[in-house]
């Protein structure tokens, strides 16, 4: 996947009440520098992301496309005053109907921008009607219906990890890869959903878009082994206090070791 300057978001139906956390998928706030920072997809990525069963917020849009550009302004904005991790996608991609025929009732024969879905659980939850995407402040209301505050947290580079490091002296690290399948469905089944009562803040570093830097400091610092991928610990007070390494076969351990700050 690689990094861009722009962004995404879901469905039709609108209610003007409020939704349950069972109607709704948690924010992902990114800490890199950039606040303004969405990771384009491609549609072999997407399809990693929604076998794996990701929730995720995408943005389908054009660059010829006119009212993209309101609705990008609009995103930029909101992205900027919470920080969220989202992801964008470009339909002409050569590989789209590979998209159309597995998963139709999120990319359609037609290709239609702007676009903004909440994916949950792989799922289509809800695309946000479009002429609620126009004015900001309908965007906006939109955008908190449908996605809740969490205390997750994103990151690729090592300074931004320093001011992470500097803002929570208790909180957990989670590897996983966005390019590995296997990887991704075991993080959005028994990682991302499982932490949605932690007390603590969670960590999320995608190996695959991850500085260099940042993994080999990780390393470095928390004494850790070259494999990355399916380990989890818990840092305190610049401290490694306990790791646990599992595999996706039997996740077990893993479960056992996220229980234990579940409130």
């Amino acid at each position: 996947m690689k990094k861009s300057t722009l962004f995404i978001l879901p469905f039709i139906l609108f209610a003007t009440t409020g939704c349950s956390n069972n109607d709704a998928i948690y924010m992902v706030h990114n800490y890199d520098e950039q606040n303004l920072t969405g990771i384009d997809v491609k549609a072999t990525d997407l399809v990693t992301m929604l076998d794996g069963k990701m929730s995720f917020v995408l943005y389908t849009y054009s660059e010829s496309c006119v009212h993209c550009t309101t609705v990008s302004e609009h995103f930029a904005t909101y992205i900027e005053e919470n920080n969220l991790l989202m992801y964008r996608f470009y339909p002409m991609d050569v590989n789209y109907q590979d998209l159309v025929d597995k998963w139709p009732s999120i990319f359609p024969e037609y290709r239609t921008t702007p676009k903004v879905q909440i994916i949950k659980d792989g799922e289509l939850m809800v695309e946000i009607n479009v002429s609620r995407l126009y004015e900001y402040k309908l965007f906006s209301q939109s955008m908190s219906q449908f996605v809740r505050e969490s205390s997750y947290y994103t990151l690729s580079k090592y300074d931004s990890f320093q001011r992470f490091d500097s803002s929570f002296d208790d909180f957990l690290i989670f590897f996983y890869r966005s390019d590995n399948q296997d990887s991704v469905f075991n993080f959005s089944q028994n990682i991302y959903n499982a932490l949605s009562s932690c007390r603590l803040p969670s960590l999320f570093i995608d190996i695959e878009s991850a500085e260099q830097e940042l993994l080999n400091q990780l390393r470095e610092t928390y004494s850790l082994q070259e494999q990355l991928e399916q380990i989890a610990f818990h840092i305190k007070n610049g401290t490694k206090k306990e790791e646990v390494t599992y595999t996706y076969e039997n996740p077990s351990s893993l479960q056992t070791f996220i229980s234990q700050f579940i409130d």
